[in-house]
Formats: C-alpha cells, structure tokens, sequence
C-alpha cells in the first residue's frame, strides 16, 4: 500500500476509522471525510502521528456539492485515488417500520443514491 491514495468516506469511527489507521499503518496516503468535524480532526491527529499523509475534509456524501469538493480536494492534493471505500452510512431515527417518509428519504439518499 506504500504511497497508494485511499480514499474513505465515513471515516471518523467504527470500520471506517479503523481502515483509515490500519492503512496509514501500511503507508498509503489517505483521503477521508466524515460528517462529524470533531471526530475526523481526531482521526486526522492519529493519522498524522502515525507518519501517513491525510487530507481530512468534513463532507456529507448525501450533498453532491460536498461530494464534488471532497474530491476535488483529494485530486488536487494527491493528484490520483486508487482506492476508494465508500463506507459512509446511516439509519435512523428509529425503527424502519416506523420511519415516516422525510426520514426514510433522507436515509435513502444517504446510503443508497450517494454510490
């Protein structure tokens, strides 16, 4: 992975947090985002300290615009992405059955039409 560009959506916790340091662990330069901006500059410090280059950008993959500018920066940073891992994803409020259509659209449009 040594100088390989990964990007990682979702990648401020959970899964995603953990690929973004394993990779930086094995040299690949990284491209992350996440909603949380709190969270990402968290991750960002660990994977700085760890040696890797990281752009961290706060994004929400449901926006096109902040799909576009991730990118965008992550281009313009590494010049390339060889990996990408879209692994950004939400549910909620609660139950599924009883999600009324504003939320269940919201979450379609997070995890479905954002691939």
């Amino acid at each position: 992975m040594n100088g390989k560009v990964v990007m990682i959506t979702g990648a401020s916790k959970g899964l995603g947090r953990a690929l973004t340091l394993s990779f930086a662990k094995k040299g690949a330069k990284l491209a992350i985002c996440a909603r949380g901006e709190e969270q990402l500059r968290n991750v960002e410090k660990e994977i700085k300290s760890i040696g890797a280059e990281v752009i961290a950008v706060c994004a929400d993959v449901s926006d096109v615009k902040d799909v576009n500018r991730f990118v965008s920066l992550a281009e313009g940073a590494f010049g390339q992405i060889d990996i990408l891992i879209n692994n950004a994803s939400m549910f909620g409020p609660g139950p599924m059955l009883l999600t009324d259509y504003p939320d269940h659209d919201f979450n379609e449009a997070y995890n479905y039409r954002r691939q």
